[in-house]
């Protein structure tokens, strides 16, 4: 289990935050995650021995290139990578790798249970189905729904939860 110190509570203090403005505004604001992003450089570079910038920047490129390509598909928003990266900036590659990988999970249970609550959840099943179908069937035509028609939830919650799976010694189990 990952030791809870000083860092910990600044980690989960941002991330409570930024998930409670996701869940009411929408949004995960640059001065939270550029603000952590800069004193995670700072406290690596002054009071951790032999850290430097290298340790925060690892965790800032790994958890840019995890979210990213959610992030430019339409997927997900530019905040929930700089809240990501953000943690990688205070936590390192390791714990972000895992709190990415918890997040995604968290991420896809919400998703389910949204969709079953939405009533929604059959109807994006057949269309899960046709598009893996139109993979093998030559001219097969899938109608693909505009990301407006889309249900959309707010990601600040399951990387909540990856961050607090991750912090209480669940990273051994995917790491």
């Amino acid at each position: 289990m990952i030791g809870f110190d000083a860092i910990g509570v600044i980690l989960l203090g941002t991330v409570l935050f930024c998930a409670a403005t996701d869940l009411v505004t929408g949004k995960i604001y640059n001065v939270v995650t550029f603000s952590i992003i800069g004193f995670g450089f700072l406290y690596h570079s002054l009071f951790v021995n032999g850290a430097g910038v290298l340790f925060p920047s690892m965790g800032i490129v790994l958890g840019c290139a995890l979210f990213f390509p959610f992030f430019a598909l339409g997927g997900m928003g530019a905040g929930d990578v700089k809240l990501l990266m953000a943690i990688g900036a205070l936590k390192g590659w390791t714990f972000v790798l895992s709190t990415a990988l918890y997040s995604l999970l968290a991420g896809g249970i919400l998703s389910i249970v949204l969709l079953i609550y939405n009533g929604r959840f059959l109807k994006t099943m057949k269309l899960i189905w046709r598009l893996l179908w139109s993979l093998f069937v030559p001219h097969m035509k899938v109608e693909i729904p505009e990301l407006k028609d889309c249900l959309m939830a707010p990601f600040g919650v399951p990387i909540l939860c990856g961050v607090i799976l991750t912090y209480f010694g669940l990273s051994e189990l995917i790491l």
